[in-house]
């Protein structure tokens, strides 16, 4: 099987206060397709497929009921 390029992304949340709230995001990014997904209070870092539409992960964290901007 071919591996496929992926590229790492790192994402500014917002809104979180616990370590639910982490679960939940954690959950969302991955069913987006998001993998090797690590989340904190502040800062969410995994890493998706080279062409992948970042927009999708961002959607993803805001359904949860979160705030996420791409960090610079």
């Amino acid at each position: 099987m071919e591996r496929m390029d992926r590229i790492k992304v790192s994402l500014k949340l917002s809104g979180l206060s616990c370590m639910g709230c982490v679960s939940m995001v954690k959950s969302a990014l991955e069913k987006a397709g998001a993998q090797e997904v690590n989340v904190s209070l502040d800062k969410a870092e995994f890493s998706v497929e080279k062409g992948e539409k970042i927009e999708k992960f961002i959607e993803a964290v805001k359904k949860a009921g979160y705030g996420a901007e791409v960090e610079n």
